[in-house]
């Protein structure tokens, strides 16, 4: 169970959650404003953060199991990481609120090196070269946010079939948004967001 008071041990890690596993507490949501409309991507942290200013709690289901993959190649790694790089720029409440991301991406490295030395050693030189694209297509994005056009249109590897992804109001929500409906609670405020699998295409 996290909480804003829980930033200065977790740090930017406060406020991960992930909509690929997530459910939401549709009044908590609501009352944080939901889903931002423009936003390149990233719309689950900047919903999580602002719960937790309200007050709300996340809860993480560490014995839930969910199979989620991506496979992304050497210029989706490059997108993707410019997009999370102009989403910080944009939203750079987030870091001033919970701390900076830089620490936590230096863990990240080194764990995954050690581990493929000792187990996948075949895999160091991609793993190296993904690792130095995220790094540039970061730091380019941070840099050069303000030249680029409205985020719904910025370069961006969450695109549909149609072109960049929207996120509507939250009371106007796709049905594959998951939402859990409850009353309004009293002090103190239960979880607002649980990491666990869920079945998509339930609106409560």
């Amino acid at each position: 169970m996290r909480s804003l008071a829980d930033r200065d041990r977790f740090g930017i890690k406060t406020v991960f959650i992930s909509n690929s596993f997530a459910g939401y507490r549709r009044s908590a949501l609501l009352q944080a404003g939901g889903f931002p409309r423009h936003t390149v991507m990233n719309e689950d942290t900047f919903a999580a953060g602002k719960m937790l200013l309200h007050g709300w709690k996340l809860q993480y289901c560490a014995d839930a199991r969910v199979f989620h993959s991506h496979d992304y190649g050497f210029a989706d790694e490059f997108r993707r990481y410019f997009d999370i790089g102009v989403f910080h720029n944009r939203a750079a409440w987030l870091q001033r609120t919970f701390g900076g991301a830089a620490g936590e991406g230096k863990r990240f490295v080194g764990s995954e090196m050690r581990y493929l030395f000792r187990h996948a050693p075949a895999l160091l030189p991609s793993a190296m070269l993904r690792t130095l694209l995220k790094w540039l297509g970061y730091h380019i994005g941070r840099s050069c946010h303000r030249r680029l056009r409205p985020a719904s249109t910025a370069i961006s590897a969450c695109t549909g079939p149609t072109g960049p992804l929207h996120f509507p109001h939250p009371r106007r929500q796709a049905r594959t948004d998951f939402a859990i409906s409850a009353s309004s609670p009293g002090p103190p405020r239960p979880a607002a967001l649980v990491n666990f699998p869920l079945p998509t295409g339930f609106f409560a």
